[in-house]
């Protein structure tokens, strides 16, 4: 069994490679600031995405989306902006995205 880091890492590394085969752009990875984390920011096109990645075994305890609560989601937006600020991007086309992995039991 996975324990949640390795879990979590794994589940970037998926949305990672489904973000690139849709074109998308890395530009970083486990951005971090005092004010929280975001999982992946890329480019699609001419937008800034600031993507969170969720993974989980089972739906036991709901849905991975259902763990980006409202508490998660000020963090996220307050961690975006700190980005935008630092990298002088206040001018760019934003949006926010979770990507949610599931991995089976074999």
């Amino acid at each position: 069994m996975l324990d949640k880091q390795k879990l979590g890492r794994i589940g970037e590394d998926i949305a990672v490679k489904y973000l690139v085969k849709r074109k998308y752009r890395i530009i970083e990875r486990n951005f971090k600031c005092k004010i929280g984390e975001i999982d992946i920011i890329a480019k699609d096109k001419d937008e800034l995405v600031f993507i969170e990645v969720k993974s989980r075994t089972s739906n036991q305890y709901g849905n991975p989306v259902d763990a980006v609560n409202e508490n998660k989601q000020k963090h996220i937006h307050k961690s975006a902006e700190y980005y935008v600020y630092i990298n002088s991007a206040e001018n760019e086309y934003i949006r926010f995205e979770v990507i949610e992995i599931y991995f089976r039991k074999k």
